[in-house]
């Protein structure tokens, strides 16, 4: 990951060295993890489900070029993309559809459209004129209208929750007070209630990612990488509080919190990052810190990071559930060891009562106390999260598998 405050995962060790890892399991001026407390904030469906206490079920196959989307929030219901067609005769065996869960049978479509998991935000699908296919017809209803679709139905929610002409790019950011906070062509920001837009910012000078702070009162949105700029939106009134800034010397990471942000040194370097609250103000400036692993849309406050520490994972209260420890992965409270020379991938059900780790292509359960209790094939070379279901797929290719809790 591309920050100063760096989520703590497996590849992020891996470019840092097994070593270092190990050392810094094992050195004792860090903080016992038993002690520690974090602070995160924001969506709950990025935690894995509960449900995985009584172990895996079935798995789902995704096919290279299929992309999945999401799920109804009762989980009865997988949103999958087709693959995208290569030809015009292509158009009407592509799209989204809506899969049962437990049968696999196909129970709506939508022709030539496209979706991401980006696109689902608590069991909503927000859809919109850029995700039909380039070539394919758009009727006029659709080609200015954003709306949301029933994931078990893929029947429109209401109104349109926006009109505008139709965006070369665009991802909604998230909804907060009955407004829509959207990024339109990579980063001008667009805030949308009822159908008619409130504001919008002007077009960025440099293309970037823009998150929804949990509180919705701001919009942070930074150039992913080294180079670029950066800039904070509040959401009231869609004024900047902070300029579209470009990085410039060691300034070249930006990581954001529930309180604030920092800019920090380039990627995978040491030095100090400064810490700044969302109206710009400067507050402090402190040496790097290794932040343990947080699902999708989750932040920690500033506070977390100013102590070095092992932690790899904490539950939904902050509590850490494991660190990194000289002979592999360490359970908390428990103090139980899972054994292993590489940095296998860890995450955490809300609760802290399920705590996955992925070593060795192999999804494994533990319980609170890092007892093993199931496992899981896990082929592909990447892991995600999606609306509490693992996935574990080739991120060239997509392929990969679903690994959907026992019933």
């Amino acid at each position: 990951m591309n920050t100063q405050v760096r989520r703590r995962s497996a590849a992020a060790l891996t470019a840092l060295g097994i070593g270092a890892a190990l050392l810094l399991a094992g050195c004792s001026k860090y903080p016992d993890p038993n002690g520690l407390t974090f602070h995160p904030e924001g969506t709950k469906s990025g935690w894995m489900l509960e449900d995985y206490k009584n172990g895996p079920g079935e798995t789902i196959q995704i096919k290279e070029g299929e992309d999945v989307c999401g799920f109804s929030k009762d989980h009865t219901v997988l949103v999958r993309m087709l693959p995208r067609p290569t030809s015009k005769a292509g158009y009407a065996r592509s799209g989204i559809v809506g899969i049962d869960t437990a049968t696999g049978k196909e129970l709506w479509n939508l022709p030539s459209r496209a979706c991401n998991p980006t696109d689902m935000i608590d069991g909503v699908l927000y859809m919109s004129p850029n995700q039909w296919y380039g070539e394919s017809p758009i009727s006029d209803m659709d080609d200015r209208n954003y709306w949301r679709a029933d994931p078990k139905t893929g029947k429109q929610i209401g109104q349109p929750y926006m009109v505008a002409d139709r965006a070369q790019f665009f991802q909604v950011l998230g909804e907060h007070d009955g407004s829509v906070y959207a990024s339109v062509n990579n980063g001008l920001v667009v805030k949308a209630t009822d159908g008619k837009i409130d504001w919008q910012t002007d077009p960025p000078q440099e293309s970037t990612d823009c998150v929804l702070i949990p509180n919705g009162k701001y919009v942070g949105c930074a150039t992913t990488g080294d180079l670029g700029t950066y800039k904070v939106v509040d959401t009231s009134t869609g004024k900047l509080t902070v300029p579209e800034t470009p990085k410039s010397g060691e300034v070249a990471s930006i990581e954001w919190f529930s309180d604030g942000f920092s800019l920090g040194p380039q990627s995978y370097k040491d030095g100090e990052a400064t810490y700044f609250d969302y109206t710009g103000k400067k507050l402090e400036s402190h040496g790097t810190v290794i932040l343990p692993g947080a699902p999708a849309g989750v932040f920690y406050s500033m506070a977390d990071a100013k102590e070095r520490n092992t932690v790899n994972a904490v539950n939904a209260k902050g509590k850490p559930v494991a660190a990194f420890d000289d002979n592999g992965v360490k359970f908390f409270p428990s103090g139980a060891v899972y054994e292993s020379y590489s940095t296998p991938d860890v995450q955490s059900s809300a609760s802290g009562n399920t705590v996955l780790v992925v070593d060795d292509n192999e999804a494994k359960f533990f319980d609170a106390k890092g007892k093993q209790y199931g496992s899981a094939p896990a082929p592909g070379q990447s892991l995600e999260i999606i609306d509490g279901v693992i996935r574990s797929y080739d991120s060239a290719t997509g392929a990969g598998v679903l690994v959907m809790p026992k019933k």
